[in-house]
């Protein structure tokens, strides 16, 4: 009776955000109030167990505005018995109606506070206005980088850097009185040119890498990568079925690779701690440690 999708965020602490988009047609013959409130209510008989700070929101088509009639009672009756607060005070249909909702806990303990809720028309052919809202949740730091410097020497102009060279004076013999003279203007010259067509740029690299992968899957993604630039210069019907087979081969390579690394971490495993670790790690149960 209705359609949904969740998804999980993690804080740079040990917090989880679990989110879940909600949609229920009210056209739809399996779609009555009554079935939907019986089937909502099953579902979070579940989701209310799972970890983290819990936000659902979505197009429920239920006139929420209205807290005498029948149907409005029967879903706040699910509300209430879930613990469960509801955020939005507005009218968010062209019709009039609040439909679109915001649900959170209520309990102070694990709920996530909602602040600034707004409704706002939008240049949309939809007839549902658009909610925002703020909460405080900090995000999960990204990998570690470092800056390097690097020139981008596959965006040199080659016609006129051939230009430059032939107006240089490596083109003047005059120039050439010895053999160490003629090195020192040919690393000069040529240093100059390359400053001038392709020029030190920073750049920031990841640190971090997964500590299965291999030489095997790091010669898989450099022919990926290189078969991916082929296809966007020759963009050819041959380039891009060679970088699509490449792209299927370097993820079976990759993912052969991280299951044997996890199958024989677990093999080796000494204790039940190292067997749960590794397990909850990846369950993405785990949100305080590392796997190394």
């Amino acid at each position: 009776s209705f359609e949904h999708i969740e998804c999980t965020m993690k804080s740079s602490g040990s917090e989880l955000l679990r989110l879940v988009c909600i949609y229920r047609s009210c056209t739809a013959a399996l779609s009555t109030v009554s079935n939907f409130c019986h089937d909502f209510d099953d579902y979070l008989d579940e989701l209310i167990q799972l970890p983290g700070k819990l936000i659902i929101a979505g197009d429920f088509n239920i006139h929420v505005e209205n807290p005498q009639d029948p149907d409005t009672c029967k879903f706040k009756a699910v509300l209430d018995r879930h613990n469960l607060r509801q955020w939005v005070d507005s009218p968010t249909h062209t019709g009039g109606g609040t439909l679109d909702l915001v649900l959170t806990r209520s309990h102070d303990c694990d709920a996530i506070n909602i602040s600034n809720t707004e409704v706002h028309s939008t240049a949309t052919s939809s007839d549902h206005f658009l909610i925002k809202f703020s909460c405080t949740f900090s995000h999960e730091l990204g990998q570690q980088r470092i800056l390097k410097t690097g020139r981008c020497i596959k965006h040199i102009d080659i016609s006129s850097f051939k230009e430059d060279i032939s107006n240089s004076a490596l083109n003047n013999p005059e120039e050439y009185f010895n053999c160490d003279n003629a090195v020192n203007l040919y690393n000069s010259v040529l240093q100059s040119l390359l400053d001038k067509h392709a020029p030190l740029q920073e750049f920031s690299v990841s640190v971090n890498q997964s500590v299965w992968i291999d030489s095997n899957c790091q010669e898989a993604k450099r022919k990926r990568r290189k078969a991916e630039r082929d296809s966007r210069r020759l963009k050819t019907l041959e380039s891009k079925a060679v970088y699509n087979r490449l792209c299927k081969d370097s993820s079976i390579v990759i993912n052969q690779t991280r299951d044997n690394y996890y199958k024989r971490k677990l093999e080796i495993a000494e204790t039940k701690k190292d067997v749960y670790r590794t397990v909850n790690y990846l369950m993405d149960r785990d949100l305080s440690k590392t796997m190394m």
